[in-house]
């Protein structure tokens, strides 16, 4: 009896939480969040956000991935500017970006081929509160 009460619990948790809708997150909120992460900002500079899109179906609660360009900081003038692609996620009631990858195979997000010199950085975030 034990194991099937952890198991209705797990499952009305997860049930509450996909009933919940998180926010939109702003093109600017996004900005904010990226320039202040330690794990960008101590490297690279943002040059601009490109897209923030909500994920679909399950992860439409939690989820918004997005694309940006950034350059590493004392690149030479005139360097092109680098694409990286975002995830944020939502709990506590605001929006944190958890991580970043860049030169990674985005070609079912692009329709392009990109190169295969991938790079994945994950920022830290506090456990949440509940």
């Amino acid at each position: 009896m034990k194991g099937i009460g952890r198991s209705l619990v797990a499952y009305l948790f997860v049930l509450a939480a996909c009933a919940l809708h998180s926010p939109d997150l702003t093109p600017q909120f996004a900005t904010e969040l990226i320039s202040k992460a330690p794990e960008f900002n101590l490297y690279a500079r943002l040059v601009k956000i490109e897209s923030v899109t909500r994920q679909k179906d399950s992860l439409s609660y939690c989820c918004y991935y997005g694309s940006f360009l950034f350059r590493y900081i004392g690149a030479p003038d005139g360097s092109p500017p680098i694409t990286a692609y975002a995830e944020f996620r939502y709990w506590d009631e605001t929006w944190h970006f958890t991580g970043f990858d860049y030169g990674c195979n985005h070609s079912a997000l692009t329709g392009a081929a990109t190169a295969s010199d991938c790079h994945t950085v994950h920022c830290y975030n506090p456990p949440a509160k509940h």
